[in-house]
């Protein structure tokens, strides 16, 4: 069975109080940058998650790019 999303976990940006929204917004938009070559992913956003919607791509390919990532976990 292959995962269909992968949900990204914020780690510190969480205990950043008033600039919290700033911070997400950015990471939002390095994770949607570094991974813009895999054309069809989707993302899904809620008040305190964000997913990645794989679409059958493969996960590692994913995850791989996300490893470099800092802020995530």
């Amino acid at each position: 069975m292959k995962p269909e999303k992968i949900m990204i976990r914020y780690g510190e940006l969480m205990t950043k109080g008033h600039n919290k929204q700033g911070f997400l917004m950015r990471l939002h938009l390095d994770i949607k940058t570094r991974l813009k070559e895999l054309k069809d992913l989707t993302y899904e956003r809620t008040h305190d998650q964000f997913f990645i919607v794989l679409h059958g791509i493969e996960v590692s390919l994913v995850t791989a790019v996300l490893k470099k990532i800092p802020g995530i976990h």
